[in-house]
């Protein structure tokens, strides 16, 4: 059973019918995890397009993890490129910069990040933007409290008590 899977896990076919399936158990034995060195060989994407053999055993080192209310950094040192796979959810408006610079990650099958980093040390930063819809919300909200607060003082401006 085991080699069946890892043989389905290289067929480009079979990724739909893991995007229905995707358990812990399953996720784990596709990884090849080795819990002892914190590694695994193979990182399933969601938009699997066939293996990238990157060659080699890299070995990975975090240097710093700091959390923030809206930010994540890391600080990663790589003695050769890599996937890596980070323990924080994918979400479309997630601003991720790598050395200071922007770029797009990748969705694992079940739904966390990945990058592909070369080798040497790395930086990486999470922040979370407002979706459209959410920045649509916050600008109707703004609206409708001018709305209520012009309506309000005009209100207690025509009904002055008298004396």
């Amino acid at each position: 059973m085991e080699q069946k899977l890892q043989e389905a896990v290289l067929e480009p076919d079979f990724m739909p019918t893991a995007r229905r399936m995707v358990g812990v158990g399953w996720v784990a034995r596709t990884m090849q995890a080795d819990p002892a060195n914190h590694t695994c060989q193979l990182v399933p994407l969601l938009d699997w397009q066939g293996p990238e053999h990157l060659g080699g055993q890299p070995k990975v080192e975090v240097l710093e993890h700091r959390v923030w209310d809206q930010r994540v950094r890391l600080r990663l040192r790589l003695d050769g490129p890599a996937y890596v796979r980070l323990a924080y959810a994918y979400y479309p408006h997630l601003a991720v910069e790598v050395d200071g610079r922007s770029v797009e990650p990748f969705e694992t099958v079940d739904h966390f990040l990945a990058l592909r980093l070369d080798a040497g040390e790395h930086d990486i930063e999470l922040r979370p933007l407002l979706s459209p819809l959410r920045r649509g919300l916050l600008l109707l909200d703004l609206l409708l409290l001018g709305v209520g607060t012009w309506l309000w003082i005009r209100d207690r401006r025509n009904h002055r008590p008298c004396k």
